[in-house]
């Protein structure tokens, strides 16, 4: 009887414990993200209002995409998670999509103004690495045709 009560004391203890590291955060922390920069010029004019994706390579950081808008000067910063804050570790195909409003406001009707190679991942001829450490990304130069 009594090797039974401490038995299932143990169990209680160990049960306990598992669920405080759990609660506490120890255990499988979210992969580590790098700052990433960089520009897009379409015909050689900032590509302000583009929306970049970074897809990352098949078996790479672990799916995790980062993403940005392209701002008035041409230049973004990936996030991830938190704004700004990069992307993980790896090798990516990069996605870049951009429209343009057509007809009236109130129609709501766009237009890509990029070939559609550059917003699908298994087309897109643009690539980048993310590294340890602050990045900054060669201008990616885009023409719409």
């Amino acid at each position: 009887m009594m090797r039974t009560i401490f038995t299932i004391r143990r169990i209680t203890a160990t049960l306990a414990f598992a669920c405080c590291l759990v609660i506490s955060g120890c255990g499988p922390s979210e992969t580590k993200v790098f700052p990433v920069t960089g520009s897009v010029t379409v015909k050689g004019k900032p590509a302000a209002g583009a929306q970049v994706i970074f897809h990352p390579v098949e078996g790479e950081t672990s799916g995790t995409r980062a993403n940005a808008i392209v701002g008035t000067d041409g230049t973004y910063t990936l996030t991830t998670r938190a704004q700004g804050d990069g992307a993980p570790i790896g090798d990516y195909k990069v996605l870049v999509t951009l429209r343009e409003q057509i007809g009236l406001p109130d129609e709501g009707k766009t237009r890509s103004v990029l070939p559609e190679k550059y917003s699908k991942p298994e087309l897109t001829p643009l690539t980048a690495k993310v590294v340890k450490g602050p990045n900054q990304i060669e201008p990616f130069v885009l023409s719409n045709r």
